[in-house]
């Protein structure tokens, strides 16, 4: 009788590579990882959180990374996607596809999505002297700024002008988890803090100078370009009159001497009424508003805004422009956000 040996067959649907081929690939994502902290700069193509235990990835910072790899990138919005014009609702999911530039073949994919109910865009977020007429404060939300600020939380009534916004925030959020995945990036950056950052920012664009608000009626008037009231303030080198909106609104009376009387009683050099300014207001947004709303618009970090306002106009942040200088910083970015938007 002949022998027979039984042939045991084993299906082995994926197989390890060989220990210097795992050792190799490993060292070549160690070393793409070690170009791309060469190659970012600190926060302005990614920043950190404290509390956070690594770095988020920035737009700025993403699109390098598709660059360094040699990557096209294309998008595609996918359902369930909405656009309720009447509610209104808008809510947007993209696909973000990198695939390499010479043969075309797909690195990785990333989704992003965004949506008007979003607290950063479903409310604003206002000064006393901003609150509507009629308003009981008593019941709304409030909340506290680093500096100490008060402010109202109210519905945002024009979740119509930021649609393109909440576009332009999927396409990013889908970008930055496509680089991130196509770079083997997980373990170095992260991106959706990026989010929370930007929400804590929009208390904090101006520097502030003030170490404390009396918070009381005020005996000194209204303010002319926010209509909050003015109030004395304690700063660095003593008392001055500022408006109660600092940080978000930066004004404050001329100086007449050193005489500080509340309106209502005699004195020899009572403040002059504020004369207003070359801008003041457009479509209801302060400059400080409309400026912020520019910045975002460019999908600039406040690092960026800083150094663009330097090299452009020698002003080390938005606190020093100065009321003669707004109308050619708001001019220059007006320019800026055109060629964007062509």
């Amino acid at each position: 009788m002949e022998d027979t040996k039984a042939i045991t067959v084993i299906d082995r649907a994926y197989v390890l590579p060989d220990k210097s081929q795992l050792k190799r690939d490993l060292q070549d994502i160690n070393e793409f990882q070690n170009i791309v902290h060469a190659n970012l700069i600190s926060d302005i193509d990614y920043g950190t959180i404290i509390g956070t235990n690594k770095p988020t990835l920035y737009k700025s910072g993403a699109e390098k990374i598709v660059k360094l790899l040699r990557l096209s990138d294309r998008y595609e919005i996918l359902p369930p996607s909405k656009e309720d014009w009447d509610k209104p609702f808008f809510y947007y999911q993209i696909k973000c596809t990198l695939t390499y530039e010479a043969t075309g073949e797909v690195v990785s994919e990333g989704l992003g999505s965004c949506n008007s109910y979003e607290d950063k865009y479903r409310y604003r977020w206002l000064w006393p002297g901003d609150v509507p007429d009629g308003a009981d404060k008593a019941k709304m939300v409030t909340r506290r700024t680093k500096k100490g600020g008060l402010q109202y939380r109210v519905d945002n009534d024009e979740v119509f002008t930021i649609v393109n916004t909440l576009l332009k925030m999927a396409k990013k959020r889908a970008l930055i988890d496509a680089a991130l995945s196509a770079g083997r990036l997980s373990n170095a950056f992260t991106q959706d803090i990026e989010d929370i950052k930007a929400g804590m920012e929009d208390e904090d664009v101006v520097d502030a100078e003030v170490e404390d608000v009396t918070e009381k009626e005020s005996d000194f008037g209204k303010c002319p370009e926010c209509n909050s009231d003015i109030v004395m303030r304690k700063g660095k080198y003593g008392d001055f009159l500022a408006c109660s909106g600092y940080p978000k609104c930066q004004y404050k009376p001329p100086k007449k001497g050193k005489d500080t009387t509340p309106a209502g009683k005699t004195s020899e050099k009572a403040p002059e009424a504020p004369k207003s300014t070359d801008w003041e207001r457009v479509d209801g947004k302060n400059f400080d508003e409309a400026l912020v709303e520019k910045i975002r618009g460019l999908n600039w970090t406040p690092q960026q805004a800083k150094d663009w306002l330097f090299a452009n106009f020698d002003i080390p942040n938005s606190r020093a422009i100065k009321t003669t200088m707004r109308n050619d910083v708001m001019a220059k970015l007006d320019g800026m956000t055109k060629e964007i938007n062509m």
